[in-house]
């Protein structure tokens, strides 16, 4: 310990004896602080990419749920159409013909066959979606299978119900969509789109 005292006599004697130490330590904080300073560079751009694939999904989502809104209100539509025509072609008690036929079939929303538009809504409403083209597909199956006179009461109501069917649940997937902010409001399955 007498060795030391005659070193530190002072502040700026133990500054001067220590100076090699002091040096090192201070090299090390600037290195560690160039090591922050790389990583923060390097890292600013991969949070810049993130931030931009997420808005360009957001983007994608938006769009996706403007065009299928757009969709889904025209097959709403056109269903609500076949539904007037089925029972003008009931009241007429008319032969069914093929060119009577061709305003009973619905469309299926192009968009909903487009997996990379679809795939940006939830589970539930792509299930939902599956769900409504099955629906129309074997709307139009039966239609096609229909001939003669519209067949018995009971076909007639069957027919009567899918159409409306079709049309109600296109205007309730229509209303999940939030076009504006590209966002479904995920809705419980009723009986009704089974």
């Amino acid at each position: 310990m007498n060795d030391l005292a005659p070193i530190c006599a002072g502040f700026w004697s133990c500054v001067f004896a220590f100076q090699t130490l002091i040096a090192g330590l201070l090299a090390v904080i600037a290195a560690a602080g160039t090591a922050y300073a790389v990583w923060r560079s390097a890292h600013i751009p991969a949070v810049q990419q993130e931030r931009h694939e997420r808005d360009q999904q957001r983007r994608r989502r938006r769009h996706g749920a403007n065009i299928l809104a757009g969709e889904l209100s025209h097959v709403s539509e056109r269903a609500h159409q076949a539904a007037a025509t089925i029972k003008v072609i009931i009241a007429a008690n008319k032969t069914l013909t093929e060119e009577m036929k061709d305003p009973l079939y619905l469309k299926p929303p192009a968009t909903l066959s487009n997996w990379e538009v679809t795939s940006l809504f939830p589970d539930e409403y792509q299930r939902r979606c599956i769900d409504f083209t099955n629906l129309i597909n074997r709307h139009n199956f039966h239609v096609a299978r229909a001939g003669g006179v519209f067949g018995d009461t009971n076909s007639q109501k069957t027919v009567q119900r899918r159409v409306k069917s079709i049309s109600d649940i296109a205007h309730r997937l229509r209303n999940d969509l939030d076009p504006q902010n590209g966002t479904v409001k995920v809705v419980p399955r009723t009986r009704d789109d089974d």
